[in-house]
């Protein structure tokens, strides 16, 4: 996408039980604006962390539709190049009054955004002249003449369930790594949004502690957006730091 540009994007829920009847959903993205799209069944909140920030969650559940429910919505891309990030959750439920039989999950999305690209093509024109006198000789008066076309990445499929583009793993570890398995990728991302949604995980891995303050949330989170998808390197944390502790 371009600077500023507007495309129109799908969040599909799809459901992997026969008793799951309908679905909900969250969505937020790192920068730009969210926009609705009339009769999809959703709203726009303001996101609970960032004052004049909003994300996108639905109205009511949707039932589904051979197993799925979709809820088609609007990006505004930031005025600035570079790489944004729509990261959201599903919850697939039975409309059992109850969390049992419901299953939840999440999944990121990123975006490029890129400044267009102007290409100039010259057309050169010859206009000899002959001198009546003396030998024949000629001249040419070169008159170019540039045409500019602008040229964007392509916009990415507005449809199908989001689709992370990771990025390569890197060996050794690193912070953000909040997995273990030596790299940094989109399963870190998903790795830490299981970590922040449930209080109850498993001791996480401590390279998840990306800014090193001994404690797991969402600027962790914000850090190993900007690690993945080529921000500045995260800081090195002093050696035999403690294991980092969910805020």
């Amino acid at each position: 996408m371009q600077p500023g540009e507007t495309a129109a994007f799908r969040f599909t829920v799809e459901s992997n039980g026969a008793s799951q009847r309908s679905a909900g959903f969250n969505l937020a993205v790192t920068a730009g604006t969210l926009g609705l799209v009339e009769g999809q069944g959703a709203r726009l909140i303001e996101f609970p962390f960032r004052s004049g920030q909003f994300e996108l969650t639905h109205s009511s559940s949707k039932a589904n539709n051979n197993g799925r429910a979709s809820w088609d919505f609007t990006w505004t891309a930031p005025g600035e190049p570079g790489v944004y990030v729509l990261y959201g959750s599903g919850n697939s439920v039975n409309r059992s009054s109850s969390s049992a039989g419901d299953r939840s999950t999440s999944d990121v999305y990123g975006v490029s955004v890129v400044a267009p690209t102007a290409t100039a093509t010259l057309t050169v024109t010859a206009e000899p002249s002959v001198t009546p006198t003396a030998p024949a000789t000629s001249t040419r008066r070169d008159t170019p003449t540039a045409t500019a076309t602008r040229s964007a990445s392509a916009t990415p499929t507005p449809s199908g369930t989001p689709t992370p583009t990771p990025a390569p793993s890197e060996p050794g570890p690193a912070r953000g790594d909040a997995n273990c398995d030596g790299g940094l990728n989109a399963a870190d991302i998903a790795r830490l949004l299981r970590i922040l949604s449930d209080p109850g995980t498993a001791q996480p891995c401590e390279l998840a502690d990306a800014d090193c303050d001994e404690e797991i949330d969402l600027d962790d989170l914000n850090l190993l957006f900007s690690l993945i998808f080529g921000g500045p390197p995260a800081p090195t944390c002093e050696p035999g730091a403690g294991a980092a502790q969910l805020d």
